[in-house]
């Protein structure tokens, strides 16, 4: 028989036990764990079903919030490294042609008005400021991308499903018609 542990009557605060818990899984071998297991886990310790899944949601929630911001802010990245690309190559063929051809120094015009909307493209891209409405439409346009996709799965699935049901079917005729030929015969 067991010993019992000596700290089997000790009493934990909720802060005690949200340090523990999250120091034993930080501690334990890095896996992922599925909800049921999760649902199951916590109500072990006293847990409802119904608080799982409302903070299941809530993290849930985040995470697309988490995405959505992400996505959006490599979106300016992208589109301001773009814009950097075609400033320095313009500009530098700008540069190019004024010094190979004679006259005054014309090439910092253009450069200095793009510059300043360069500029002012930068301050936007690099900023992580991202306004509700931005993660809202994120949110949307993600979730269209998923259905979209889940809609190509399912065409796809059922055109594969609708071609080996014809390839039984033309088996199936091919061996019927075998038959009635060695019947006949």
């Amino acid at each position: 028989m067991a010993k019992p542990d000596k700290q089997s009557g000790r009493r934990y605060t909720e802060a005690e036990v949200r340090a523990i818990l999250e120091r034993a899984l930080r501690d334990a071998q890095a896996r992922d764990v599925g909800h049921d297991e999760l649902v199951a886990a916590a109500e072990e310790i006293g847990i409802s079903r119904g608080a799982i899944e409302a903070a299941s949601r809530d993290i849930e929630h985040f995470r697309g919030e988490a995405e959505a911001r992400a996505a959006i802010l490599a979106r300016r990245r992208k589109g301001f490294r773009s814009h950097l690309f075609s400033f320095l190559v313009v500009n530098a063929f700008l540069f190019a042609i004024n010094a190979l051809t004679p006259g005054p120094w014309w090439f910092f015009w253009p450069l200095l008005g793009w510059g300043l909307g360069l500029a002012f493209h930068a301050r936007a891209a690099l900023s992580s400021d991202v306004s509700p409405r931005q993660l809202r439409r994120q949110i949307e346009r993600s979730a269209a991308l998923a259905r979209r996709e889940e809609e190509r799965r399912l065409k796809e699935r059922r055109r594969v499903e609708q071609l080996e049901r014809k390839q039984r079917l033309e088996r199936s005729a091919e061996e019927l018609g075998h038959a009635v030929e060695e019947g006949v015969a």
